[in-house]
């Protein structure tokens, strides 16, 4: 079943094995051409979206937060890192990093749940825009994203729509609870969507790669406490040549 809730958003009830089914995976490759927002509601069990942003949590609790010095965009490392309105980005935003370029190195139980999910949603990625990636490729990593409530936004940018021509966003937290107000917003064709109300945790965005898009302000009526697992989480997929060239529009 297919939704347009907004001008320039479908909902589809589909998980990722079931996207991946040639006639589904047509219909939303179609629309992400045309610059349509995807969401897939229930892409994983919200409970299983929960579990990983906890195991997130007590796997940075065993870390020490890298600074700055630190080179993040260097292939095959992991690393947690706290990103306050940061001088030297280009991109101003506030959240919490996580960055997954070396699973083999993880604890095998907590590398064995990220992949659980980070796999299907590659092979999604590669089957919508006709790629090859792999975990295997040092450039491919996983990142999982905090915008902690008090603030966290990041900005509006672009990304090159090659080499991988799609984006996909994965809710990790639910809303209401974990935060109230912030989301992924988009310009697409048919004008601006704010995927908030439609986006939560075990929810998949995909969208062409090229488009507009920011995450505003999470609960900015609230102090801000880098310390809290409040906030709304996403998990991503990244190429560190992509990455390098986006754009603040």
């Amino acid at each position: 079943m297919i939704q347009y809730p907004v001008n320039g958003l479908a909902l589809f009830q589909s998980t990722l094995q079931q996207a991946m089914q040639a006639d589904t995976l047509d219909t939303i490759a179609a629309h992400i051409r045309d610059g349509t927002v995807v969401i897939l509601k229930n892409a994983i069990p919200a409970a299983q979206a929960l579990h990983l942003r906890d195991s997130i949590v007590a796997w940075r609790s065993q870390r020490d937060v890298v600074s700055f010095s630190v080179n993040t965009n260097a292939s095959g490392i992991n690393f947690h890192r706290i990103d306050a309105h940061p001088e030297k980005s280009q991109l101003p935003h506030i959240f919490h990093q996580h960055g997954f370029g070396e699973t083999n190195s993880l604890v095998p139980e907590f590398s064995r749940e990220l992949l659980a999910i980070a796999t299907p949603m590659l092979n999604l990625q590669n089957a919508v825009a006709h790629t090859r990636y792999s975990f295997s490729m040092p450039e491919v990593r996983i990142k999982a994203l905090q915008y902690p409530c008090g603030g966290g936004f990041l900005m509006k940018h672009t990304h090159p729509i090659d080499p991988q021509g799609v984006g996909l966003i994965l809710a990790l937290s639910k809303s209401g609870s974990d935060f109230g107000q912030g989301g992924t917003t988009f310009v697409t064709p048919a004008g601006f969507v704010d995927t908030s109300a439609w986006h939560d945790a075990g929810d998949l965005i995909l969208f062409r790669y090229d488009l507009e898009h920011a995450v505003g302000p999470v609960d900015s009526d609230t102090p801000l406490d880098w310390n809290s697992e409040k906030g709304r989480w996403t998990l991503v997929l990244e190429l560190l040549s992509t990455h390098n060239r986006s754009e603040a529009a």
